[in-house]
């Protein structure tokens, strides 16, 4: 059978030597199939109408969900890992979990199974190493999917600082007694167990915040040494430390009201409030009579209580903080953003609005959801209704 052969020249001077590829047909034909096979798959999107739920960006991409599948969206909207996934979280570390019949595993951020599907539950990970549970004990792994730290513990948290909050003893008549302490990478037992609770957020600026036989709270430090001071309201039967240090200060309760202490355990801002929230970026969340402004770390108001604050019962876990410049807040139970002038500064009709990241803030209008950026325009949701 006579083989055609194509030649493909290079140069426009008949006095040059040209350069000349010798293809044979069949090769040929191959090599043009692979460019139209690669144009297709650059140039073909994964179209969807709504997202039925949204996380906010972490490291460039969303964890979204259409239908019943989840999968990641860039922050332009293209679904750059489709939805194949029973769930997911959020890429931290360059690493998301995601579920797959009933099991988590791990992918990058091009969509492939780094650690494969394997344990009952995860978490993401933290300094090197994520929590992951099998047979309702928790253990770690590191990136590669090893397991560095054993499946032991009742409880545990990420690592923060260093080190990680575990539980290590069953509930003793009901209640949970010396059971809690800290370990490091290696999984060594360094603090305890020796508390009741630990504060959510473990160790932060250097000090975690602990419980002993409830009620009894106090800070320690990575040696595991209680904090010490001399104030006496500190050593008040009714005062509580209520958060973990953040931007150096941490709020605490006594006869129903609230103040600040700083990391030398002195009190810097006095308890005269009916509820404060975390510092972020030089500013925290008070109320008083049920509205709310912020204050600075002088303890001065310079965002006048104005809005709708949280009711004795509520719990709305992350509000209240700035991020970015901007704070989300209520006013006439509508979510609205202000800067830190108290200017308010985007009035979005939605049902749900979220705090922003990378940008930009998840939203939700009936039961759709999508992203908004600093300027108040929907940047992602269906092109049918684009309007605030």
């Amino acid at each position: 059978m006579e083989i055609t052969e194509y030649y493909v020249s290079f140069g426009t001077s008949p006095k040059r030597k040209f350069l000349s590829i010798k293809m044979r047909s069949r090769t040929f034909t191959a090599f043009l199939m692979c460019i139209l096979l690669l144009l297709f798959k650059c140039s073909t999107k994964y179209e969807f109408e709504k997202l039925s739920y949204a996380q906010s960006f972490s490291e460039g991409l969303a964890a979204v969900k259409v239908d019943d599948l989840w999968g990641f969206i860039d922050k332009s909207g293209e679904m750059v890992i489709k939805p194949q996934f029973d769930s997911a979280l959020d890429f931290l570390e360059g690493l998301a979990a995601v579920k797959v019949d009933d099991l988590w595993g791990f992918i990058d951020k091009s969509g492939k199974m780094v650690i494969k599907p394997q344990f009952d539950d995860v978490f993401g990970f933290s300094e090197g190493l994520a929590r992951i549970m099998t047979d309702e004990k928790y253990g770690y792994i590191d990136k590669s999917g090893k397991i560095v730290i054993e499946q032991q513990f009742i409880d545990a948290d990420d690592f923060s600082e260093g080190l990680a909050h575990v539980e290590v003893k069953e509930e003793l008549v009901n209640k949970e007694l010396e059971s809690h302490g800290f370990i490091d990478k290696t999984g060594k037992l360094v603090i305890g167990p020796k508390f009741t609770r630990i504060g959510y957020r473990g160790f932060s600026d250097g000090y975690a915040l602990v419980e002993f036989y409830f009620d009894n709270t106090f800070f320690i430090d990575k040696n595991g040494k209680t904090m010490v001071s001399e104030n006496s309201l500190m050593k008040d039967k009714d005062f509580y430390l209520r958060s973990s240090f953040s931007e150096g200060m941490a709020y605490f309760k006594v006869d129903e009201k609230w103040g600040f202490i700083n990391k030398e355990g002195n009190i810097v801002i006095e308890p005269i409030y009916e509820r404060t929230y975390s510092f972020s970026e030089g500013l925290a969340g008070v109320q008083i009579e049920g509205k709310l402004g912020f204050i600075d770390k002088s303890g001065k108001m310079v965002i006048e209580p104005q809005f709708d604050g949280l009711l004795p019962n509520e719990i709305e876990p992350g509000v209240f903080f700035f991020i970015d410049g901007l704070a989300r807040v209520r006013i006439n139970k509508r979510w609205i953003y202000i800067d830190k002038t108290g200017d308010v500064v985007i009035e979005p009709e939605c049902d749900y609005v979220d705090d922003f990241s990378e940008g930009l803030a998840r939203i939700r209008v009936g039961d759709t959801w999508g992203f908004m950026d600093k300027a108040g325009n929907k940047v992602i949701w269906p092109k049918k209704d684009n309007n605030i």
